[in-house]
C-alpha cells in the first residue's frame, strides 16, 4: 500500500495520492488507485473529490467449489440436489468509485455534512443454472453489471456537554443488468437484486448523560421497503419487506474506571419483524424484540 498527501497550498488545497497492489492465485496482480482532493476555502468550510478503483477477489467457493445448496422435487417425484459450482475462469468483480462532499463546521457544536456519489460495477457475481443427469446445478460467472447513485446528509449537534444529537438522511439507487447470452436463474438476476436494497433511510440517534457515570442512548431510524425473490424448495416467489421505523436504546453505568454495565432493548416498537429475504434457500427469519445486559471490565 502506497499513499502520498501532497500540499498544493498550504492549508488549503491538499491532494492524496495512492494505490494498493495485491497478487492471488486466482486473478494474479490486481491494483486498486485511489485520488483525492481536498480544498478549504475558509477555516470552518471543505468541500473534496475523490475517485477510486476496487475489486473483490474470487472466494475458493467461486474459483473450484462444490456445495450442495439443497434438494428440490422433480416432476417425476424424486428429489434432486441443487449443486453450487466454481469456475476457474470467475474474475474478481470491479468497482469505480467517485464521490464529492461538502462539509460546515457552523459552531463548535454544531457540523454539517453532505455527500453525492457515483458507482459503476462490472463483473458483479451471477449465477447460471442447467440442468445434469444427476440434479440441478448453478455455476459462478461475471455476468451482471450494474451502476449505483445517490446522495448522504448528515448533521451532528452537541447541544450541551450532556446531550448531543446524529441526524442523517441517504438516498440510493442501484440499477444492475445481467448479461443477456445466460441463462439465468430469476432468484438472482440483476434486477431482483436491485429492488432488495432500501432508496431510503432515515436515523437519529440522542445520547444524554443523566449522571456523569450514567449514559442513556436512543436510535431511531427508518428504512424503506425492499423486495426480494426467494428461492425455496417449493419454487421461486416474491416477497415484500414492508418499511418502517425500528428503534433500539440501552443504558450504561460506569461505576468505577474500567467497569462498564449496559442494559440494552432492540426492535422495541416490535415484537418481531422481517427485515431482509435471503435469495437462496435460507428461510426468511424475523427478528424479534429483545432486551440483554451486557458487563465490560477491562484491566
Amino acid at each position: 500500500f502506497i499513499q502520498d498527501e501532497i500540499s498544493l497550498v498550504p492549508d488549503r488545497l491538499l491532494l492524496t495520492l495512492g494505490t494498493k497492489y495485491e497478487h492471488n492465485d486466482y486473478t494474479g496482480s490486481e491494483w486498486q488507485p485511489s485520488a483525492r482532493i481536498l480544498w478549504k476555502p475558509q477555516n470552518r468550510h471543505a468541500l473534496w473529490l475523490s475517485a477510486a478503483r476496487a475489486v473483490r477477489t474470487p472466494a475458493m467457493v467461486e474459483h473450484g467449489g462444490k456445495v450442495l445448496i439443497s434438494m428440490y422435487p422433480t416432476p417425476d417425484g424424486r428429489m434432486a440436489p441443487l449443486y453450487m459450482t466454481g469456475n476457474e475462469g470467475f474474475k474478481s468483480e470491479e468497482l469505480y468509485a467517485y464521490e464529492a462532499g461538502y462539509r460546515w463546521q457552523a459552531t463548535d457544536r454544531l457540523f454539517f455534512d453532505a455527500t453525492v456519489f457515483y458507482n459503476d460495477y462490472d463483473r458483479i457475481q451471477s449465477l447460471t443454472h442447467t440442468i445434469g443427469p444427476t440434479g440441478y446445478q448453478a455455476d459462478f460467472t461475471n455476468s451482471t453489471t450494474g451502476e449505483s447513485s445517490g446522495f448522504e446528509l448528515a448533521v451532528d449537534w452537541k447541544v450541551t456537554n450532556e446531550l448531543s444529537f446524529a441526524l442523517a438522511y441517504s438516498y440510493f439507487d442501484i440499477d444492475l443488468h445481467s448479461g443477456r447470452d445466460e441463462m439465468l436463474s430469476d432468484s438472482i438476476k440483476g434486477d431482483t437484486r436491485s429492488d432488495s436494497t432500501p432508496s431510503h433511510q432515515l436515523s437519529l440517534r440522542g445520547s444524554y448523560y443523566l449522571l456523569p457515570n450514567l449514559q442513556l442512548n436512543m436510535w431511531g431510524r427508518y428504512v424503506d421497503s425492499i423486495r426480494n425473490y426467494y428461492f425455496s424448495q417449493n419454487g421461486g416467489q416474491y416477497l415484500d419487506v414492508d418499511g418502517g421505523v425500528i428503534m433500539d436504546a440501552n443504558l450504561i453505568w460506569t461505576p468505577r474506571q474500567g467497569l462498564e454495565l449496559m442494559l440494552a432493548a432492540q426492535n422495541i416498537l416490535d415484537s418481531r419483524r422481517l427485515n431482509f429475504v435471503s435469495e437462496y434457500a435460507t428461510p426468511p427469519t424475523e427478528i424479534e424484540r429483545s432486551v440483554f445486559g451486557k458487563i465490560t471490565w477491562k484491566f
